[in-house]
C-alpha cells in the first residue's frame, strides 16, 4: 500500500492533476491525506467534507450516514 500511495502522491503533485480514490477501508488513508472526503450510500453523496469526515467515520461509525441516506435522519 505504501508503493501505491506514494506514486499516488507524486501524480497529484503534477500541475492540474487529481484523482479520485474510492476505498471502504483506512489504510490507504493513513498514507494520503485526502483534500475533500464525499460519503456515499446507494450512489447517493450523503456528506462532504475535509479529511475530518474520515475521523469522524472512524470514531462514530457509518450509521449516521446510513440513517441520511434513509431519509431518516437530516
Amino acid at each position: 500500500i505504501r508503493v501505491i500511495a506514494d506514486e499516488i502522491q507524486k501524480f497529484m503533485k503534477k500541475k492540474g492533476k487529481s484523482v479520485i480514490i474510492v476505498t471502504h477501508t483506512e489504510r490507504l488513508l493513513e498514507e494520503i491525506t485526502p483534500t475533500h472526503v464525499h460519503i456515499l450510500c446507494n450512489g447517493e453523496m450523503v456528506s462532504s467534507g475535509g479529511p475530518e469526515l474520515i475521523k469522524e467515520v472512524h470514531h462514530k461509525g457509518y450509521c449516521r450516514f446510513l440513517q441520511v441516506c434513509r431519509g431518516e435522519k437530516k
